[in-house]
């Protein structure tokens, strides 16, 4: 899947700030960087502004960082790779109705900065318990001492591939109970692959 952010919209939605520090925006990248590797999507970043005239692209390890130039708005680059995203599996992330109303139109879901970010940190919650479960199981089954196999039998039990089941988000009550027509299904589908 594809996700497609509104950075400052996130960004300010998410801190209640109308200034956003490097940081801040580093810490963002950081952890959209982490979470896609994670979870195997493609995430794209649109910021507002460069100086130059049209669109920069930055590339992360996992992440496409577009800034708009002052030719164009962010909203503006938006719209543009939400047309070149047509009939592909994307997720629209921004409070905007403007954009929101535009990715409908491109046949693309949509969901709230704040909403989207939730389900991110619950994902990473989950990851870091689940870390931390598997570092706390490992346990030696034999007499036998080997120290070079010992470190790497437990080096290699914290890299353990989960399950496609395991990455499903656990979906609560409530928040099902906001999608339940037919065209909301469509878009809770989406929710869950994130």
């Amino acid at each position: 899947m594809i996700i497609l952010i509104d950075a400052y919209n996130l960004l300010k939605t998410v801190l209640h700030s109308q200034f956003i520090q490097k940081y801040e925006r580093t810490r963002f990248l950081n952890l959209f960087e982490k979470y896609a590797s994670m979870r195997g999507h493609e995430v794209i970043v649109v910021f507002d502004g460069t100086s130059d005239v049209y669109e920069v692209v930055h590339s992360y390890t996992l992440i496409t960082i577009y800034y708009s130039g002052y030719k164009q708005t962010a909203d503006d680059l938006i719209k543009k790779k939400l047309q070149e995203l047509k009939g592909f599996d994307v997720l629209l992330v921004t409070c905007d109705r403007d954009i929101r109303k535009f990715g409908q139109q491109c046949g693309i879901e949509s969901i709230g900065s704040q909403e989207f970010y939730r389900i991110v940190q619950n994902i990473m919650e989950q990851k870091d318990e689940q870390e931390h479960f598997v570092a706390q199981s490992v346990h030696k089954t034999s007499i036998d001492t080997n120290k070079e196999l010992d470190a790497l039998m437990e080096m290699g039990s914290r890299q353990l591939l989960t399950k496609e089941s395991d990455k499903a988000i656990k979906v609560s009550q409530e928040f099902l109970k906001k999608y339940d027509s037919k065209k909301d299904k469509k878009l809770l589908k989406k929710i869950v692959k994130i």
